[in-house]
């Protein structure tokens, strides 16, 4: 009736402090309106989705928090969808927009359409490009689409 399970202790995480000094995106939160779960963060509510899928009648909250921008500098930010599998050569679908930046730090929040995608693995990566210093910083995440 007592089992044994294997483990293995991991003794340090390195996670970047944002520093308000260097353009830094933090990673990104993809979640559903519909789930019902939030997480307040800076007074501010970010969706989550537990089930980690989306129906493609359900769009993405993308979510994510951009530090050491210069109040003045214009930033172009792109949110590319890639196929998950094999090595594709482009994008399925972006979108991208300027915005001048206001303050240091921003969260930044989006929704993603899904309705041209079929079922399957996808990746979100989203670049943020400092369009006066050419800085460029990106992260990705992970997509699932469900029927």
């Amino acid at each position: 009736t007592r089992t044994v399970g294997s483990g293995t202790r991991i003794d340090a995480i390195p996670v970047d402090a944002f520093d308000g000094k260097r353009l830094q995106l933090s990673d990104l939160i993809l979640g559903s309106n519909s789930s019902g779960l939030v997480w307040a963060s800076d007074g501010r509510s970010v969706p989550l989705n537990p089930r980690n899928a989306w129906r493609p009648d359900e769009p993405a909250v993308l979510t994510y928090q951009l530090d050491g921008l210069v109040p003045g500098h214009s930033y172009e930010t792109r949110i590319e969808l890639w196929d998950a599998k094999g090595k594709p050569a482009t994008y399925r679908n972006s979108v991208a927009f300027t915005a001048q930046a206001a303050e240091v730090r921003a969260m930044v929040q989006h929704e993603v359409a899904l309705r041209e995608l079929g079922s399957g693995d996808y990746r979100v990566v989203v670049r943020v490009r400092d369009t006066n210093a050419g800085t460029e910083v990106s992260r990705e995440q992970k997509l699932a689409v469900r029927r």
